[in-house]
């Protein structure tokens, strides 16, 4: 009998004595648990390698993305740094300058409003509202203006001078620049 076939019958073996209950009375039983024993703490050791090597992988991988967002973040700057010496010179026509390897543009960013319905319905008392109870926000934008020109802004119902409860605006930057290379 070869020792891999030796091995197999000895593992079904336990595999029964397990189930009924096993209880280690010979020596050859004491080194089958120690040989068990040992595999697994290689197992468990092997997989922790692996991890480690994993691990260190993904560290190296979040360092270079972390140089790659920091030379993107460089190269818009300079980028947006030539757009306003174009748009300065005259070259610039519309919205983007095309180059040979792509293409620089600027896009208004929209307002975005923050909204709180329940209290803006409670300061608005009726007015501005639909039947279900809801603000008519179509109308209510165009009764509205920003407090003050911060990026965040408490809102002003224009005709009565009231500052709305439940209602901010937020400013982005007027211009969202951007520099898009051409896919080769």
């Amino acid at each position: 009998m070869s020792t891999s076939e030796f091995q197999e019958l000895w593992d079904a073996e336990m595999r029964e004595a397990t189930a009924e209950g096993f209880v280690v009375e010979t020596d050859d039983q004491a080194a089958w648990c120690l040989a068990k024993l040992a595999q697994a703490q290689a197992a468990i050791a092997r997989r922790a390698e692996e991890c480690r090597v994993v691990l260190a992988r993904l560290e190296r991988v979040k360092a270079h993305d972390a140089q790659d967002e920091r030379t993107i973040e460089r190269m818009t700057a300079f980028l947006r740094g030539y757009w306003v010496q174009l748009v300065a010179a005259g070259k610039v026509t519309g919205k983007h300058y095309d180059l040979h390897n792509g293409r620089l543009s600027v896009r208004r960013q929209e307002t975005r409003w923050i909204r709180d319905d329940d209290a803006l319905l409670k300061s608005l008392e009726g007015r501005y509202t639909k039947i279900r109870a809801e603000v008519d926000w179509a109308e209510l934008k165009k009764a509205i203006v920003p407090l003050t020109d911060q990026p965040f802004s408490d809102c002003l119902l224009v005709e009565t001078g009231e500052v709305l409860a439940g209602l901010r605006v937020q400013r982005p930057p007027t211009e969202h620049f951007s520099a898009t290379p051409s896919v080769e």
